[in-house]
């Protein structure tokens, strides 16, 4: 043999290095060389543990038996059981964690808004007392004038008097003077206390605006622990229906790996007849054929029977189908009651919060209140789309229920139709037969053929 051209050897070198390539990439379920569809391939199943992070894969191993669909859906539906039922017990413990902070938030909140409110009475009540002591000071100056007047008309009396009237002047003269000092004495007291007061108002007030920032704060933080819970909510909700749907999913997988069963034990009965007639055929006039009229009959009560048990199946699959539906149905119709009184009580909440705005006592009360009003209705106004398209899908699923009974209802008429005909069918071709038979009773037998 001559050696090899350089085209081949290049060939040669670049089957090497694709060859190469792919045995050092990462194996991705590769099929078995007996050429199945990936049966015997190992599932990954990403189940949610109560971690931080991505789910973590586990091995699922499914032993999956050759042309059995019905029971490979069993099987699929077993599996599907236990991760619902893992990720309902994820959802319920994540639920009741966000329920939890969500009631310290709600303490914390609750607490610093009666932390403002109380800076907001003390603001409040030290402005009126500083109003009180500015009207009396008012008042003080005001009779200042007066007292004044008063102790230089007292001096000039006095003055102008005889000796006989000045002892009693004297002592109006001192009278109206300790007036007039007392006057003075009080404006000071006054004029501190109004300072004072006016520290006081400073100061509270800066308390009162540190008061409401830290409920606007915590406000914040419980809208978020609110949103965390509806989540979690939403999540345990959703895990609760996979649950119920995956053991619905597994009863009707049984129903119809039963009615497979008896669909194929039926159709087998009728191969079996089929065969002992011709065995009958075969036997006939033949020292087996007794035997093979006994095998026929057997095989033909086998038929019945195992017609009555596919009949018996196909009603247990509808009425476990139905069962199913009605589950779902009742689902959507409680989650869209839920969302309903949702916006119930979202609703009471925007009036609780409009009634506290009004009855504010100062800006930053009211401005709290506002930012309230505000994201209450934003929540109303989501919750109100959300119970709609509740309301709608309830609605859809009913119809969906009715409507996939009507159709396998069809479906069965039909199916019990042709098995009426196939038996009408089969008593005619009894009952011709019957007939041919007492026919031929009376001919005798047929006359020996001469040999000759």
């Amino acid at each position: 043999m001559g050696s090899p051209s350089a085209g081949g050897v290049w060939t040669v070198l670049l089957a090497l290095v694709v060859a190469l390539a792919v045995t050092t990439k990462a194996e991705v379920a590769n099929l078995s060389p007996q050429g199945d569809l990936g049966e015997g391939r190992q599932a990954v199943l990403d189940l949610w543990t109560h971690t931080e992070g991505a789910p973590r894969g586990q091995e699922v191993s499914l032993d999956l038996p050759d042309g059995e669909d019905e029971e490979v859906k069993a099987m699929v539906a077993a599996k599907k059981i236990d991760i619902a039922a893992a990720g309902l017990h994820h959802a319920t413990v994540l639920q009741a964690q966000a329920l939890e902070h969500k009631k310290v938030s709600d303490e914390k909140d609750e607490t610093e808004i009666v932390a403002a409110r109380i800076a907001d009475v003390k603001v409040d009540r030290l402005r009126r007392e500083l109003k009180s002591a500015q009207e009396q000071k008012e008042k003080l100056n005001g009779g200042k004038a007066d007292l004044l007047i008063k102790e230089e008309e007292a001096k000039a009396a006095l003055a102008m008097a005889s000796d006989a009237k000045k002892v009693d002047l004297e002592a109006a003269v001192k009278l109206a003077a300790a007036k007039r000092d007392s006057n003075e004495q009080e404006l000071v007291v006054i004029d501190d206390k109004i300072k004072e007061l006016s520290n006081q108002v400073f100061d509270a007030k800066e308390g009162s605006n540190a008061a409401h920032q830290a409920q606007d704060q915590t406000r914040l933080l419980n809208v978020a622990d609110r949103v965390k819970l509806q989540a979690a909510t939403e999540q345990a909700d959703h895990a609760k229906f996979m649950d119920l749907k995956s053991r619905n999913m597994k009863k009707l997988a049984v129903a119809t790996f039963a009615k497979e069963n008896s669909h194929k034990a039926a159709k087998q009965a009728k191969n079996d007849v089929k065969g002992a007639k011709d065995m009958l055929d075969i036997m006939q006039s033949g020292p087996g054929e007794k035997e093979a009229a006994a095998s026929l009959e057997r095989a033909k009560k086998k038929e019945d029977d195992t017609q009555k048990q596919w009949i018996d199946a196909t009603k247990k699959v509808d009425k476990v189908k139905n069962e199913v539906n009605d589950n779902e149905v009742d689902w959507a119709k409680k989650m869209a009651y839920k969302e309903v009184m949702k916006t119930a009580k979202l609703r009471a909440t925007a009036n609780e919060a409009e009634k506290g705005f009004q009855n504010a006592l100062s800006d930053a009360d009211k401005n709290a209140k506002r930012l309230a009003i505000e994201t209450v209705h934003k929540e109303l106004q989501t919750a109100e789309k959300v119970a709609e398209k509740g309301n709608a899908n309830a609605e859809h699923v009913k119809f969906a229920a009715k409507q996939d009974k009507a159709n396998r209802a069809e479906i069965f008429k039909e199916e019990e139709a042709k098995m009426n005909a196939a038996k009408e069918m089969k008593d005619k071709q009894k009952a011709d037969a019957e007939t041919s038979k007492k026919a031929m009773a009376g001919t005798g037998e047929a006359p020996a053929l001469d040999s000759n």
